[in-house]
């Protein structure tokens, strides 16, 4: 239809130009022209920004350009039109990608980019999540870009998009509009209904690294006769006539077609006609066999931030999300839904560094109705945290953990809350994971309800100040098997906490060798029965377990032993698919380890393996009393902080 054609929708966005020049004069005469309005300190109380949308915009226009940081959880409403008139700009968001929100509560609400007094050129949107426009006013544009000079509408600028998410909106025309350059880096485009997600004229259309899921349009992407480059990127599940279109001029006969660029894109279960770019005539494919892969079958996978983009649009349903070996995550990971696997491409080769910050945080979401089950985290490796809480923290259906490593971590919580993991009413489950060098002042697992099995786990040199390597409470269901425990410090081995239900289902083939106990010299299972009694139940291995796995290998647990490699599906379908293969790192007990000492007062458990259903030793230590615990307090500390992190 000609109201769809690109040339007609670039004319209409140009007839807006009026309207939002006029508003972006009558906001300039009103705004002094002097004194900043500045950035404060957020409400995180760690990054310096905005929070208030016309404090920004009063500083855009009175600069010469810069960065601009918006504060983590604000939204900026373009109801009444928004102009930013200045070249040279970064609008960046200072919390995680979608984390800052740009929507529209009015049918006719815009943000303008341009300029009538000169061309407006290297701006730039960072890490914003667009959402909530719905208009079928048709002269209406969510975002519109209009970089060239009035006067003569020949000299032409660029606006970048980078990081940005644009999600749930709904409009009759275009979402984003622009006359100029358009570029859009690592964005991604999920559940949205247009003619056109993206259009532009008078420059080039660059995609790079970007995701189109679940779109209906008529076209998703058009360049009315400039040049296309479309790389790196992924159309999975959209509905359109074709996924991009270069317009030419079939009416006149000298028009030239324009420069094309496919490079590496994939697309898969998408209702199209054209699965590629449409230029004259021609249909021109997108080929990649995997998403982020290559023509020739290599390997798919996702950067942190892609990542991120894709689970905070709610693309993490369900599916396999190999993670690019080398990737650092260095902002904290949430995930809400069912069915995910989220698996490093090389095992151990991806890394949670974020600082103080949480690395991982996985939870059912009541607000958005959605629940945690069947997550799986593979190949991953945590380290570096120094904050007040836990590296990791759980509060969902079921999580399972496969081949991953928690090394040097130190969390620093007060009255013994700082642990490596928490798990808050979920079964968890842990396969080859070690925990090496890390210093807690509580625990390095805390299980507060739910299940905890451990298989083939490896804890070695770790030091829990105040409290033990693995903590049960709760009605925890705890079964640990061929799993070994070397070398650590701390003031009892395991606590299983009886007393408020929580119990051994199975231990079996497990070791300790080498570890320090200050308060209770039990090699295994000491399970607290209320008051100072308690009742040792040691392993039963007679070696490490987890040696088994490679035989061979020397007596020392290396982060970078050989683990298990993932070799991505010819033809997957959704998300990125790989297969699970199971050869896991391997980790070695110290050769030499120095006696424990003993604890005061306590009955000398048994070192032989035990028979079925055996009546253990009591064991009384007023010592370990302190131990029997600080949980009320720590449980309190750990609800309180979760809630106020959701």
């Amino acid at each position: 239809p000609d109201q769809n054609h690109p040339s007609s929708l670039l004319m209409q966005s140009h007839q807006m130009k009026t309207k939002l020049t006029a508003l972006l004069l009558g906001a300039v005469a009103t705004l002094p022209t002097t004194n900043l309005a500045a950035p404060t300190l957020c409400t995180d109380g760690v990054t310096i920004g905005y929070d208030d949308g016309s404090e920004l915009l009063l500083d855009i226009s009175l600069s010469d350009g810069g960065t601009f940081v918006i504060c983590p959880e604000t939204t900026l409403d373009v109801a009444d039109g928004v102009a930013v008139g200045t070249s040279n700009v970064l609008v960046t968001c200072g919390g995680d990608v979608g984390e800052c929100i740009i929507t529209s509560s009015s049918v006719d609400g815009s943000l303008f980019i341009g300029s009538v007094f000169e061309t407006i050129t290297n701006v730039t949107i960072e890490g914003f999540l667009f959402t909530g426009f719905a208009s079928n006013d048709v002269e209406t544009i969510f975002v519109i870009a209009d970089t060239g000079l009035a006067s003569n509408y020949t000299d032409f600028g660029e606006v970048s998009f980078v990081d940005c998410i644009f999600a749930e909106n709904q409009g009759n025309l275009t979402f984003v509009a622009a006359t100029g350059d358009l570029n859009f880096d690592g964005c991604t485009f999920a559940d949205n209904a247009a003619t056109y997600l993206a259009l532009n004229d008078f420059g080039e259309l660059y995609v790079h690294a970007s995701d189109f899921f679940n779109n209906s349009a008529f076209v998703l992407l058009a360049n009315a006769g400039g040049e296309i480059t479309i790389e790196d990127s992924c159309f999975q599940e959209n509905s359109a006539l074709t996924l991009a279109l270069a317009f030419v001029d079939e009416e006149d006969p000298n028009a030239i077609l324009p420069d094309v660029a496919s490079i590496n894109n994939y697309a898969a279960d998408n209702e199209a006609l054209c699965l590629g770019t449409i230029v004259g005539d021609d249909c021109i494919s997108f080929d990649a066999l995997q998403c982020r892969g290559n023509s020739t079958g290599g390997s798919a996978c996702y950067t942190d931030k892609d990542l991120m983009g894709s689970i905070f649009a709610g693309l993490e349903e369900s599916g396999l999300y190999t993670v690019c070996a080398g990737t650092i995550f260095e902002d904290t990971l949430i995930v809400s839904s069912s069915n995910v696997v989220i698996k490093c491409e090389e095992p151990q080769e991806c890394t949670f560094m974020t600082g103080t910050e949480y690395a991982l945080v996985v939870y059912n979401n009541p607000d958005a109705g959605t629940i945690a089950s069947n997550v799986t985290i593979s190949g991953m490796e945590f380290t570096g945290y120094t904050g007040s809480n836990s590296t990791v923290i759980l509060a969902a259906e079921s999580v399972h953990f496969e081949d991953c490593g928690f090394i040097n971590n130190s969390p620093q919580g007060v009255d013994g809350g700082g642990s490596i993991l928490v798990s808050l009413f979920t079964d968890l489950e842990m396969t080859r994971c070690y925990f090496m060098d890390n210093v807690v002042t509580g625990f390095v697992i805390t299980s507060i309800g739910g299940d905890l099995n451990i298989d083939y786990g490896d804890f070695a040199d770790n030091i829990a100040t105040n409290g033990t390597i693995i903590f049960a409470v709760n009605g925890t269901s705890v079964s640990v098997s061929n799993s070994c425990f070397t070398s650590n410090t701390a003031r009892g081995l395991n606590y299983i906490d009886a007393e408020s239900g929580a119990v051994v289902v199975e231990s079996v083939n497990n070791w300790a060798d080498g570890n320090i106990l200050t308060f209770v010299d039990c090699p295994g299972f000491v399970i607290g029965e209320g008051g100072d009694t308690f009742t040792c139940e040691p392993f039963d291995g007679t070696s490490c377990a987890v040696d088994s796995l490679e035989p061979g290998t020397d007596d020392s647990l290396e982060p970078d032993t050989d683990a298990p490699t993932a070799s991505p599906s010819a033809s997957p379908s959704g998300a990125p698919q790989a297969t699970i293969t199971t050869d896991a790192p391997t980790a070695s007990p110290s050769a030499s380890p120095s006696a424990a000492p003993q604890a005061t007062s306590t009955t000398a458990a048994p070192v032989s393996s035990p028979s079925v259903g055996p009546s253990a030793a009591p064991v009384s230590s007023a010592g370990f009393g302190i131990v029997g615990w600080q949980i009320s307090v720590l449980g309190t500390t750990l609800f309180a902080v979760f809630l106020g992190l959701m």
